[in-house]
């Protein structure tokens, strides 16, 4: 679904309302302002209804069970006492008033528009985020994430059906591409950016050995002009016919928290961070590691750059991977090569060795960047697809952490060598743990959810 002009409307006018999205934006940012005090107006009076349970049988019918819940968590976030003090103490003085300064006037007044690409980890989190652009009289034009449910849609709606005068203001947008019907290769966008990677390894990596680490800062410079040309040029297609829509949950009451639902995860979700643990080790200190076989900036950019190819065969071909074997296969198989990736660089002896080593970079990291996203799928029920992606996209964030760290100290305390040997010893956890539990049946619980 989208939102525009105050009105929920069908995917399949996506391309009408991006059409007359500027002319649009541009009237309204010409002829109207938003005071602060109309957002929070809305807000108070959306707010009562909810805490009245006005709101219950929707959220059920757009969130599901334990919406309830989630929406309580911002609750508070959106009261006016709350509204105001993030007002006074973020912006300092009034929207559109003036202040006296020693060297002249100065006046608070909006961006204009905003661009909201909101996370999807909490049910309503993107109508939370076009609140805080409301409050500073901007437009804001959200891209949804793919998995929200429509809970989003539904707060803007009540929004300016309270308060007709934020209409103008808001646009929300989903580009969830299985929901629209658009096919789409994600193996193959996860291997161009791979490829791009590999790309900006090896120019670094040139470019740093000839003219130092100074040079870095110019080529993200340029890298992102060239985003901006490649975002300011871009077009969008024509949207297919929208598939008809689930149908929402009628189940009722509150969800248990996730991992009480799974518990089954909780041991996968720390096999997947000793994985990335031990990934990151090497991913994290390649100039150290590339030393202590005689290399230096130059082959550390060559290193890089054989990871990043490695990468893109089998995130291109996956999807003909899965026609082999399921998305757990392919995941136990990633778990043996971390390991392997691991062992073989802490024992390589030279750069030759270290280089072929990278090989398994490709069955490792590469099948399991875009392995991991299928099986999750398969672990968790549909309503819970956001929770369970979100859970185990932590696991790479904790698994840098952690390597970051223990590397850090291991390379002060001995070298490249003890840093290798935590790598491989996680990663040894990281396989058993994954080759273990995916190998056995699918629990009960989400065997049912089909």
């Amino acid at each position: 679904m989208i939102f525009a002009n105050g009105r929920l409307l069908p995917d399949s006018q996506l391309s009408q309302v991006l059409e007359e999205l500027e002319e649009a934006v541009n009237e309204t940012r010409a002829c109207r302002t938003l005071e602060p005090e109309t957002v929070i107006s809305a807000l108070q009076a959306v707010g009562e209804r909810l805490d009245r349970g006005e709101l219950d049988p929707l959220i059920l019918r757009y969130a599901g069970p334990g919406g309830r819940r989630e929406v309580a968590h911002i609750r508070p976030l959106l009261r006016r006492e709350a509204l105001e003090y993030k007002l006074a103490v973020e912006l300092g003085i009034p929207l559109y008033s003036f202040q006296e300064r020693p060297f002249g006037r100065t006046q608070t007044v909006p961006l204009g528009t905003l661009f909201h690409v909101t996370a999807g980890n909490v049910d309503g989190l993107p109508a939370f985020s076009a609140v805080e652009g409301l409050l500073t009289g901007n437009i804001n034009l959200v891209k949804l994430p793919s998995g929200d449910q429509g809970l989003s849609l539904a707060v803007f709606q009540l929004l300016t059906e309270q308060e007709p005068r934020l209409a103008p203001f808001l646009y929300a947008i989903g580009m969830g591409c299985a929901a629209q019907n658009i096919p789409l290769n994600f193996g193959l966008a996860r291997g161009v950016g791979a490829g791009a990677y590999a790309l900006a390894s090896s120019l670094c990596g040139g470019l740093t050995a000839l003219w130092g680490a100074g040079s870095i800062p110019l080529v993200l410079l340029a890298a992102s002009l060239l985003l901006l040309v490649a975002t300011l040029t871009f077009r969008p297609g024509t949207v297919p016919a929208p598939r008809p829509a689930a149908p929402a949950p009628t189940t009722s009451g509150e969800d248990p928290a996730f991992l009480r639902k799974y518990p089954h995860l909780l041991p996968l979700l720390v096999g997947a961070t000793l994985l990335y643990t031990s990934h990151n080790v090497i991913m994290r200190f390649p100039y150290q590691i590339i030393q202590g076989v005689g290399g230096g900036s130059v082959e550390m950019g060559q290193l890089l750059t054989v990871q990043g190819l490695m990468d893109i065969p089998a995130m291109v071909v996956f999807s003909l991977l899965l026609r082999r074997a399921g998305c757990r296969t392919w995941v136990r198989l990633a778990g043996v090569s971390f390991f392997l990736h691991a062992l073989l660089t802490w024992v390589a002896p030279s750069l030759p060795v270290l280089f072929a080593v990278q090989v398994f970079e490709m069955t490792g990291y590469g099948l399991y960047a875009v392995a991991s996203v299928c099986f999750v799928r398969d672990l968790v029920a549909p309503e819970d697809q956001v929770q369970g992606q979100t859970f185990f996209n932590m696991t790479n964030t904790l698994g840098v952490v952690i390597s970051c760290f223990a590397g850090g100290v291991l390379l002060d305390w001995a070298g490249p060598q003890a840093a290798l040997a935590f790598a491989t010893l996680t990663g040894a956890g990281g396989m058993g743990l994954v080759w273990v539990l995916l190998g056995r049946k699918v629990p009960v619980a989400v065997a049912q959810h089909g």
